[in-house]
């Protein structure tokens, strides 16, 4: 058999595997920033003036709701003041760039995929005309 098919076959098999788990990265990410977006919307919405507020790894503190705004970091340590609504906008941004992000990966995964597939019906027809 052709051991430079095998080879790309091999190297093909992993980056699917790799393109695998970035997707599945991307879906739990845009799973988080929906349910965010879902938090928010109940925060805006709210009329209660106590709340529990999380503060990481399943710890959560009851805290006085003093007003709804939001203190969000925009980048290289900036934080700037921002309503649940305009970070729902934010947030159904970030949503659609993964979404976008996902759809190519998604074309690459089924390219490499065609290629695999190519790979091992020529080692099929190469062991098949050996044996004759």
């Amino acid at each position: 058999m052709n051991q430079e098919l095998l080879l790309q076959a091999s190297l093909l098999e992993k980056e699917s595997q790799q393109i695998q788990e970035n997707l599945e990265l991307i879906d739990r990410e845009v799973l988080e920033l929906e349910q965010l977006t879902a938090n928010l919307k109940n925060l805006a919405e709210t009329k209660q003036k106590e709340i529990l507020s999380g503060i990481g790894k399943g710890l959560y503190l009851k805290t006085n709701l003093l007003e709804k705004d939001l203190f969000v970091q925009v980048g290289s340590g900036i934080v700037v003041k921002k309503t649940p609504e305009e970070t729902s906008k934010i947030l159904e941004s970030q949503i659609k760039s993964l979404i976008e992000a996902r759809i190519q990966i998604i074309s690459q995964l089924n390219i490499n995929n065609k290629k695999l597939t190519e790979i091992i019906t020529e080692i099929q027809r190469e062991a098949k005309n050996q044996s004759q």
